[in-house]
């Protein structure tokens, strides 16, 4: 996993073609696009950005993709992010290949992503978003999804 600052994704352009056009995208959105949908290559590459006024209650499985890696960005707000490597977990559910997820149980590391931050995860880094809702009114976020 990879986690910085969008104000820093300069730096990892070259770690996949779709990374440059993606960041610039992120760097551009605000709070107001919440609910929209941007597709930079059909089935291949695409921004979703969501809005949220509470954390999801209950129990939360870690997820983790074979096909996409995603990019977790927030534009307002501050949440708690969970990964731990798929190595470390338990699966939950047999991979499902049409919705590429895969359900895990376990421990992993928790951060705080504020207003600005990123974090990368790859098939290998089992996630939960939004375990937390850490800050007041509307929590804006978005998953960019990039085909491997």
């Amino acid at each position: 996993m990879i986690a910085d600052k969008i104000k820093n994704s300069d730096t990892y352009a070259a770690c996949n073609r779709f990374f440059p056009e993606i960041f610039g995208k992120i760097k551009k959105l605000t709070p107001d696009d919440a609910g929209k949908r941007f597709v930079i290559e059909e089935g291949v590459a695409w921004i979703s950005v969501s809005s949220s006024e509470n954390a999801p209650p209950g129990d939360r499985k870690f997820e983790a993709h074979k096909k996409f890696l995603d990019i977790h960005f927030v534009l307002k707000g501050e949440e708690t992010f969970v990964y731990a490597n798929t190595e470390n977990l338990t699966s939950e559910t047999e991979y499902n290949e049409t919705e590429d997820y895969l359900l895990l149980n376990g421990a992993g590391a928790k951060i705080a992503l504020r207003a600005g931050d990123f974090c990368i995860v790859y098939p290998q880094d089992a996630h939960i978003p939004k375990l937390e809702k850490l800050s007041e009114g509307n929590l804006v976020r978005g998953v960019a999804k990039i085909k491997i």
